[in-house]
């Protein structure tokens, strides 16, 4: 349905997907930076240890020094006293009893030097982690850390999809508002609001179903709720129906492995080269066949464990009891309005029930729109700060309208007038292409609203806001200071006359010039066809061509 409608289709299943998956991508990042810090911090040990053997080392080589020194001496004394030697023989016997009394705590075992080639293996694997050239001769290693990182930033989960990632890491289950979080966060990503969705059911629990339909929710309300409908035993047969194929992870059911009108199209292949390229029609274009189910395909599917008997009826009471049969559906039927509640024949075939749908539903199709793009790169420096209008043209042509042209917006940013923002100058630098024109946007953050979704800003022809005001004052009253802040208010052209008539006598190649010199050196006021023309050229008006110079 949602392929028919050209919205995107929206499940929890695979919500849950790509929620592991952003968070899966996530860990990795974070673990790369965690290891990178750990041979960082172990490379510093490393330091520390080099620094203390060497200091070791030293000191020994001086006590070797002083001790050979010692020995050398020509007036060493004679062995000590037998008085003395037996008092120090106590004092030894002494201390070692004493020592065996309290044995000094054992010594941790010392740290190891690192060899070359653990050296050379850690800077190795930094190297890895952080990008950088890799040696003399050797290609540049892409940074593990680098590339992951621009991978999460481009793929910008919702912080519900790594809160639910997380809980389910940790052996916890995700339900009751986290489940309202994830739907709320997947609706409000940019395809989805580009294009509608159709929810493909929701989970048996505690979900919010209310969430769906009532106005103060913050999901947008449903504008369609279809219920297929039909008995236990039917579902039951379907899903005693379903097979597995366990390599690719696709689910079949019993009519799917029979050949007929109901099999998608699929390219043809060529008997005598199976592995080369299809075959095609007389027009050139590939020739489309109907699928049908390899030899043995059968033998290799299983049933799940969830689609037998008892299991499956215990399913289909959960399903009916945490949806269907909840009080809050009930509710949910209760307030909907007739012609939003459609219910299908579930003893149909699935093509049946979409004909049959479609018939009802007040649309055909939306269309599927192609997300506008930015001219230039981000990462593109050169590309931008030499960007004109020009080359902003020139950065490609769309294959249906030909070559792009200026937006009905010309050079003022699109986002700024729908905001209310005025009329604002947009900059080539932030041009994006869309529907085969180009846009020219005032500022980063603008271009990013525009690009997760034009349509608020384009779904009506440009109507800049018409300020035509005059200030009148006496001098000194402060009508200049309030002129200036309502253009800059409204966006508007702050027009100074008396600065755009001493402009208009300083530059003696402008017509006006002569006739208002002549006139204020006369002591006479300037013709008022004169005014009217340093007015005009002010507001950028070509002057008319029957004024007289």
């Amino acid at each position: 349905m949602a392929g028919k409608l050209g919205v995107v289709h929206v499940g929890f299943p695979q919500i849950i997907a790509d929620a592991l998956s952003a968070e899966d991508l996530r860990s990795r990042m974070e673990g790369a930076k965690s290891e990178h810090q750990r041979l960082e911090a172990k490379g510093e040990k490393q330091v520390e240890l080099k620094a203390a053997a060497e200091e070791k080392a030293r000191l020994a080589a001086e006590a070797a020094e002083a001790a050979a020194a010692a020995a050398a001496e020509a007036g060493e004394e004679e062995a000590a006293e037998e008085g003395g030697e037996e008092e120090a023989a106590a004092e030894g016997e002494e201390g070692e009893a004493k020592e065996e009394e309290a044995p000094p705590p054992p010594t941790p075992p010392e740290e190891k030097i690192e060899t070359e080639e653990q050296t050379a293996a850690r800077l190795a694997r930094m190297l890895e982690l952080v990008g950088g050239p890799a040696g003399e001769g050797e290609e540049d290693v892409v940074g593990v850390i680098t590339t992951l990182e621009a991978e999460f930033a481009a793929l910008n989960p919702p912080a519900a999809y790594l809160e639910a990632a997380q809980c389910l890491r940790s052996g916890g289950a995700v339900v009751g508002k986290m489940l309202s979080d994830l739907l709320q966060a997947r609706v409000a990503m940019p395809d989805v609001v580009l294009r509608g969705y159709v929810l493909d059911g929701v989970p048996p629990g505690d979900f919010d179903i209310g969430v769906l339909t009532r106005a103060e929710a913050p999901l947008p309300p449903l504008s369609f709720i279809i219920e297929v409908r039909g008995s236990n035993e039917q579902a039951l047969a379907s899903l005693k129906r379903f097979r597995l194929d366990t390599e690719s992870g696709l689910l079949y059911s019993g009519p799917d492995l029979t050949p007929g009108e109901h099999q998608p199209l699929v390219e043809a292949t060529n008997p005598d080269d199976p592995e080369g390229p299809p075959p095609t029609e007389e027009d050139g274009t590939v020739k489309m066949v109907r699928w049908e189910p390899p030899a043995g395909f059968e033998e290799k599917l299983v049933q799940r464990a969830c689609d037998q008997s008892n299991l499956a009826r215990a399913r289909i009471k959960a399903e009916w009891d945490g949806v269907v049969g909840s009080d809050e559906w009930k509710a949910i039927i209760a307030a909907a309005l007739p012609h939003s509640m459609l219910v299908l024949d579930g003893t149909q075939t699935p093509d049946a029930m979409l004909t049959s749908l479609l018939g009802q539903l007040p649309f055909f199709r939306y269309p599927i729109v192609i997300p506008p793009e930015r001219c230039f790169a981000a990462d593109d420096e050169a590309g931008r700060e030499a960007a004109t209008v020009e080359t902003a043209l020139a950065a490609g042509s769309d294959e249906r309208t030909g070559p792009f042209r200026l937006s009905p917006w010309g050079e003022w940013c699109p986002v700024a007038l729908h905001s209310g923002g005025g009329v604002v100058q947009g900059k080539p630098a932030l041009a994006a292409r869309y529907a085969g024109r180009v846009f020219l946007l005032s500022s980063e953050e603008r271009l990013e609203a525009f690009l997760s979704n034009p349509c608020p800003y384009v779904s009506r022809a440009p109507a800049p806001p018409t300020v035509r005001v005059m200030v009148l004052g006496p001098h000194a009253s402060g009508k200049t200071a309030v002129a200036k802040h309502l253009s800059e208010k409204y966006g508007a052209k702050h027009v100074d006359m008396v600065g755009e008539l001493e402009g208009a006598m300083a530059d003696t190649e402008r017509r006006e010039s002569a006739r208002l010199a002549a006139a204020l050196g006369a002591g006479e006021q300037p013709p008022a066809q004169v005014l009217t023309d340093v007015l005009g050229r002010a507001l950028g008006l070509e002057p008319r061509p029957d004024t007289p110079a």
